[in-house]
């Protein structure tokens, strides 16, 4: 098992803490989805979506996908070229926003986690606003409290 899927096991609370806010204090998803992009031009697809949702809500947008896959090759893991790296952060500062992660599948699968920061009622109609837009174009599968995104065996 790559070094990628044991952080993907470990579900999203964890890679959003430790990879996405980094000093910041950890901020456990209240609510988390996956789905799957299926290929290049769907991630393109995605990460454009992800650019609009951050000016749409006023928010910064950092793709951290490169620096992720640099930060892998210098601990000694190998990336599959043909499976990049995602790692997708929408946010503001206090701590209001989502991260997207890969889970090291062929299928381009990616589960989102959402975070609350000071303002509960705010989070939510965010996390339903963005749930509502991606399901326009992809079929979204929630993912029970307290379990992280597992890969599924196809997408759907």
């Amino acid at each position: 098992m790559t070094m990628r899927c044991r952080i993907a096991m470990l579900g999203l609370p964890l890679t959003v803490a430790g990879l996405l806010l980094g000093c910041s204090p950890a901020k456990t998803p209240f609510v988390q989805v996956q789905l799957c992009l299926r290929d290049q031009r769907g991630l393109d697809v995605f990460r454009e979506e992800m650019r609009a949702i951050a000016r749409a809500e006023h928010m910064d947008f950092r793709d951290l996908s490169s620096q992720t896959a640099a930060d892998f090759k210098v601990m000694g893991n190998a990336v599959d070229h043909a499976n990049p790296v995602i790692v997708i952060a929408v946010d503001r500062k206090d701590g209001l926003g989502l991260a997207a992660v890969d889970l090291d599948t062929s299928d381009y699968q990616v589960g989102l986690g959402f975070t609350e920061g000071k303002d509960v009622g705010q989070a939510r109609d965010f996390a339903r606003r963005v749930i509502d837009r991606l399901r326009q174009r992809w079929t979204l599968l929630r993912v029970p409290s307290g379990r992280g995104a597992q890969p599924l065996s196809h997408c759907a």
